[in-house]
């Protein structure tokens, strides 16, 4: 299913969708980066229905579905109707560009980097997150370590009635979009809690204690991967 086709067709339901616990955690990390590392005119692209578009105060949000950008509309900001792979807009025209919870995992997300690289200024920031190859099945922890993530890169799910795919993660995967930036920081989430995406029930005090502790563990093996890039000075 086209990108585009995928989120015309939930544009209605996504924010009830994504209200869950599970997505909460991820918003909460999301937004610290953003507002840790934002400055400047900014970039949102595959802005949905407006979620980030509030953290900066100069924010254009660029998505492919206009049913989206209906429901971002409110967020008074300037919104663009176009894809990833092809940003309709000048050579270092940003400070900072987010890219946010999987539009890397449905889009070419090659094409997408690259398109980043280009409309950021020298010294500008992108601000990332991916689903990654654990997120293929909810194993725990033990079991990651003795897995091949190779084995895990994709991912086939229904939605709206309709087949669709991710692309999954591995960290070298990831880490290689941005290859030639500098790495400001590195999270994951979700190595040792099994996600509930769509479920709305909340954690267990014990699944709350496990999260605390995740930091200390390596960060290769959460469900979502979280970058923060640094384009170089010339």
């Amino acid at each position: 299913m086209p990108t585009e086709t995928l989120y015309q067709r939930t544009a209605d339901v996504y924010d009830v969708r994504h209200a869950s616990p599970t997505t909460e955690r991820v918003r909460a990390i999301e937004k610290k980066l953003v507002k840790k590392y934002a400055r400047g005119k900014s970039l949102d692209v595959g802005c949905g229905t407006g979620y980030h578009l509030g953290l900066v105060e100069d924010m254009v949000g660029l998505d492919p579905s206009k049913e989206m950008l209906e429901k971002a509309s409110v967020k008074g900001k300037r919104l663009v109707l176009g894809k990833g792979e092809h940003l309709p807009f000048p050579d270092g025209s940003f400070d900072t560009v987010l890219c946010l919870f999987s539009v890397l995992n449905v889009c070419d997300s090659e094409k997408v980097a690259v398109e980043i690289k280009r409309v950021l200024k020298p010294g500008g920031v992108a601000i990332v997150s991916v689903a990654s190859v654990w997120d293929h099945t909810h194993m725990a922890f033990w079991r990651k370590l003795r897995t091949n993530p190779e084995k895990l890169r994709s991912k086939k799910f229904r939605v709206a009635g309709e087949r669709a795919k991710l692309r999954l993660f591995t960290r070298q995967d990831f880490l290689g979009l941005f290859e030639g930036f500098s790495l400001l920081e590195f999270d994951s989430l979700y190595s040792l809690v099994k996600p509930r995406w769509n479920n709305f029930s909340g954690f267990s005090l014990w699944e709350k204690l496990l999260l605390k502790v995740e930091g200390i563990f390596p960060k290769g093996y959460g469900n979502m991967y979280f970058g923060v890039f640094r384009k170089r000075e010339m």
